[in-house]
């Protein structure tokens, strides 16, 4: 009446419904009705299926509703989500079906154990999906009851005692507790004679592990996966009537806990083993005695039955077709089953993949019906068995038939692969072969793709091969190690890819120049690490080839003419030399034109310097290290197009001669010019014009460029990010740089680090965003511009800053130091700065080590700093021979190392002796050479330092008491007192 009906939700309660028959359907999918129909007269109603199936919200009481004359409550509240009401007191006893009856309704857990179950016939799905049902119902009569198929699917809540129930009638169990995760009663007493299917009954019900070994299974046709992810399940059912079971696929795959006796059972009406011990981890029984003659299928049996170590070798297997992966990681298997009949296998495919142990002579097998030998041997580590009379002639694929089978060494030249299509890794890995397999007619092979990669000893001769319909030859040699074979005369015409073909062939140097290329369209790698190769290419067809990327990267050996190649098609063109330490060939007639990348293209090519500068660079987009490390390399590319360039760092790195003019280049959309130039120790010419205004990193760009002096004022430098060490040991570069835009600038650390002729205005910078200054004027010798100015409040490393800058003595003081934690080494041997800084803000400064060190002029008042968060102090003052101030005031609690902080401050003898030093641990050489210090230091805590060592050594007019001092942490005292001249106070009681 209302089926599908979506929006309908109306008041019918007080309808005349006595002359009703049926409900069926009635609110079928009525997804929004939630009325009131309790008081309905429904005593005429015979079919009540489907009434309320799909009303996903409906939650009314209808326990009051008379349904003596219903015979049909199948569906009834299927997929009812939100009902649970009481229907405990319904008269069902006429009901024949209650199939799917609450099915998916989530929310029921009302009790029915009351109810007359007599008539039922079918209770198929009943509770399927009923997640919170958990009622007794263990007194229901289901005498009559035909079929239990699938009536505790997933009703993940219920575990009640239902081992009463008569089950005579019952012919199918089928899915019965599939997934009933928290069911574990006893069901051991239970009739299941009439039962012909019991096929996933427990599978996935997790917690079960009840006996059922008395059960009489003699009509059971079907065990599939009956305990399939039943983890908990180990109980005795070896003595089961299995005389009338066709398949027992899956029976106890995942079964972890499984490791009963079964070899009694009767197997002969058998024909599906598949998957039958897959994964029972701990399965390790004799079931040797099985009648296997009807089985056609024992692909996966035991695969991942880690313990299973049983002799099998007496079964009849000749009606087997497939054998996948049937022992595939059974680690321990290993027992002799060399007589099996396998005449009517058709795959062995993954048989013994990861079966480590097993090593049995099977050379005997018959063989012939085999099309699919892929993956057999895939890492069985111990199998190295003669196999070679083995017949072939039917198999399609060998494909990784090896792979990883480090033991294996047995001659198989004799093997019939005419029709094998893939050879693809069939050796790969196979580290001790090194077999005569030239003889192989390898006519209809497409893959060779990993044949031979990682087959670390093998060298037979195989030139003489029919590779004519080889399509792939992909990583063939790929660390084949030791091969140096004639291939040669091989027919190359219908092979696409060769990428990493010889790479790692350490040895290999071979005449393949005359090979038929002109289908290839990748040689990636090809050549890569082949360290001896160096054979003619040059006249090679690789018009298809659009990869060359490392194609001869790391082969240090070649230097062969392949100016001639068309490579037109070629998009990638990096790391192609790289390493090449021997290639110089002219190459600068190539069609370059639809290259893309030319990364790395030369890197660390020694001998490398041709002219390229005709190439047509129109599509390039990365440059990045290009030239870096071409120690020769010096050719006029300045006409290079490199508008679609975006990528130009490390291109020049330690390109020590290059020295040519690149100014007219187009770099607008350059992003990155990081170490462009580092180490390039010649280059000196103009680059004034380049637009820069795309590049946000110019890090280490002229990084050691000891001769580049050349205009850059007028680069728009908006976008830049990172400078630091730009100019890093530039040792001749000053130019104007005030225009320069730096207010994008985040790290300036290390720019002029070493820049001995710098000395440029650049106070009017903007560096607002600049976090980090470490080490930005250190050894730049000649720099002292006022940088005053300068907007520093989001700085936050200022460590060695002036180290070395002997020249600089500019007023700094009005910086704003607030966020700045590492001051370390700030003017460490700034031998002339002498300037206030009393007004910065050092609240956040953590390390102020060797702050003043050297810093022989220094002589301002810096009373008034916060030093709270300071943790070391070490050596702060060391060599500041002029300072004499004022320190007094310094909160000095949370600083643990001291240790040579006014280390021959010569002129220092401020009163310090209210410092707090709780929390310091060192204190070695504090005043060491501090001639003039003579300060009373008697109230200091030293329970915590263990180093007084040199501490007072040549302080030659110290002598205050600190006999009080608790030294019961000091672990050395040496030298503590060495020529201090005049002490003489009384340190007894320490």
């Amino acid at each position: 009446m209302f089926e599908h009906a979506h929006a309908f939700n109306q008041p019918i309660g007080l309808w005349n419904t006595s002359a009703v028959t049926t409900m069926k359907g009635m609110f079928w999918h009525a997804h929004a009705f939630n009325q009131p129909v309790g008081s309905w007269d429904t005593s005429q109603v015979r079919n009540m299926a489907g009434m309320f199936d799909n009303a996903f919200v409906f939650n009314q009481d209808i326990g009051s509703w008379n349904t003596a004359a219903v015979t049909d409550m199948s569906w009834l509240l299927f997929g009812a989500r939100s009902f649970n009401q009481p229907v405990g007191s319904w008269d069902v006893s006429a009901v024949v079906s209650m199939k799917a009856m609450f099915s998916t309704a989530h929310a029921f857990n009302q009790p029915t154990g009351q109810w007359n179950t007599s008539s039922v016939i079918t209770m198929r799905g009943m509770f399927e999906d009923a997640y919170k049902f958990d009622q007794p119902i263990g007194l229901w009569n289901t005498s009559a009851v035909v079929d239990m198929s699938r009536m505790f699917i997933q009703a993940n809540d219920f575990d009640q005692p239902i081992g009463s129930w008569d089950t005579s009638s019952v012919t199918t169990m089928k899915l019965l507790f599939y997934g009933a995760k928290a069911f574990n009663q006893p069901v051991g007493s239970w009739d299941v004679s009439a039962v012909v299917s019991v096929k996933g009954m427990f599978c996935k019900a997790e917690s079960f592990n009840q006996p059922v070994g008395s059960w009489n299974m003699f009509a059971v046709t079907s065990m599939e996966s009956m305990f399939e992810d039943a983890h908990a399940f180990n109980q005795p059912i070896g003595f089961w009537n299995t005389s009338a079971v066709t398949t027992m696929k899956n029976m106890f795959f995942d079964a972890h806990a499984f490791n009963q006796p079964v070899g009694s059972w009767d197997t002969s009406q058998v024909r599906n083993m598949r998957g039958m011990f897959c994964d029972a981890y701990v399965f390790n029984q004799d079931i040797g005695g099985w009648n296997t003659s009807a089985v056609t299928n024992m692909s996966g049996m035991f695969l991942g039955a880690r313990a299973f170590n049983q002799p099998v070798g007496s079964w009849d297997v000749s009606a087997v077709v497939s054998m996948k992966a049937m022992f595939s990681t059974a680690h321990a298997f290993n027992q002799p089953i060399g007589q099996w009949n396998t005449s009517s296998v058709i795959t062995m495919r993954g048989m013994f993949e990861d079966a480590y142990k097993f090593d049995q002579p099977i050379g005997l097998w018959n063989t012939s019906a085999v099309v699919d030998m892929s993956r057999m041997f895939i890492q069985a580590n111990d199998f190295d068995q003669p196999i070679g009379s083995w017949d072939t002639s039917s198999v399609t694929t060998m494909k990784l038939l090896f792979y990883g089978a480090k033991a294996f060494n047995q001659p198989v030249g004799s093997w019939d692969v005419s029709a094998v299509v893939s050879v693809k890794g069939m050796f790969c890995k196979a580290e001790s072969f090194n077999q005569p397999v030239g003889s192989w007619n390898m006519f209809a092979v497409t893959s060779m793709e990993s044949m031979f990669e990682d087959a670390h000893a093998f060298n037979q001769p195989i030139g003489f091969w029919n590779t004519s319909a080889v399509t792939t030859m992909k990583n063939m040699f790929f660390d084949a190690h030791a091969f140096n074979q004639p291939v040669g005369s091989w027919d190359t015409s219908q092979v696409k890819n060769m990428a990493g073909m010889f790479a790692n062939a350490y040895v290999f140097n071979q005449d393949i120049g005359g090979w038929n290329t002109s289908a290839v369209t990748n040689m990636s790698w090809m050549f890569f690490g082949a360290r001896a190769f160096n054979q003619p290419v040059g006249s090679w067809d690789v018009s298809a080839v659009v990869s060359m990327e490392a194609m001869f990267c790391k082969a240090e050996s070649f230097n062969q003419p392949v100016g001639s190649w068309n490579v037109s098609a070629v998009t990638s063109m990096e790391s192609m030399f790289a390493h090449a330490h021997a290639f110089n060939q002219t190459i600068g007639s190539w069609n370059t034109s639809a290259v893309i990348t030319m990364k790395n293209m030369f890197f660390d090519a020694h001998a490398f310097n041709q002219p390229v500068g005709s190439w047509d660079t129109s599509q390039v987009r990365n440059m990045r290290g290009m030239f870096c490390d071409a120690y020769v390399f010096n050719q006029d590319i300045g006409a290079w197009n490199t508008s679609a360039v975006m990528d130009m760092s490390w291109m020049f790195y330690g390109a020590r001669a290059f020295n040519q003019p690149v100014g007219s280049w187009d770099v607008s959309r350059v992003t990155d010019m990081q170490h462009m130039f580092f180490l390039a120790s010649r280059f000196n010419q103009p680059l004034a014009s380049w637009n820069v205004s795309s590049v946000t990193s110019m890090k280490g760009m002229f990084m050691r460029a000891l001769e580049f002096n050349q205009p850059v004022s007028s680069w728009d430098t908006s976008a830049v990010k990172d400078m630091s060490c730009m100019f890093q040991e530039a040792a001749r570069y000053n130019q104007p740089m005030s225009s320069w835009n730096t207010s994008a600038v985040t790290d300036m650390h290390k720019m002029f680090y070493g820049a001995r002729a710098f000395n440029q205005p650049i106070g009017d910078w903007d560096t607002s965003a600049v976090t980090n200054m470490n080490f930005m004027f250190t050894r730049a010798t000649v720099f002292n511009q006022p940088i005053g100015s300068w907007n520093t409040s989001a700085v936050t490393f200022t460590a060695f800053m002036f180290r070395g800058a002997a020249a600089f003595d500019q007023a700094i003081g009005s910086w704003s130091t607030s966020a700045v934690v590492n001051m370390r080494g700030m003017f460490y041997a700034a031998q002339v700065f002498n300037h206030p800084l009393a007004a910065w803000t050092t609240s956040s400064a953590v390390d102020m080590s060797s702050m003043f060190r050297k810093a022989y002029a220094f002589n301002q008042p810096l009373d008034s700093w916060k030093t709270s968060a300071v943790t070391t102090m070490k050596g702060m003052f060391a060599g500041a021979v002029s300072f004499n101030q004022p320190l007094g005031s310094w909160k000095t609690s949370a600083v643990t190392d001291m240790s040579f902080m006014f280390q021959k401050a010569f002129a220092f003898d401020g009163w310090i002796g209210c410092w707090d030093t709780s929390n310091v641990r060192d204190m070695q050489g504090m005043f060491s050479g501090s001639s003039v210090f003579n300060q009373s230091l008697g109230t200091w805590d030293t329970t915590k330092v263990t180093d007084m060592s040199g501490m007072f050594e040549g302080a030659i007019a110290f002598n205050q008491p600190v006999g009080e001092w608790d030294t019961s942490a000091v672990t050395d005292l040496s030298h503590m007192f060495h020529e201090a001249s005049s002490f003489n106070q009384p340190v007894s009681s320490w």
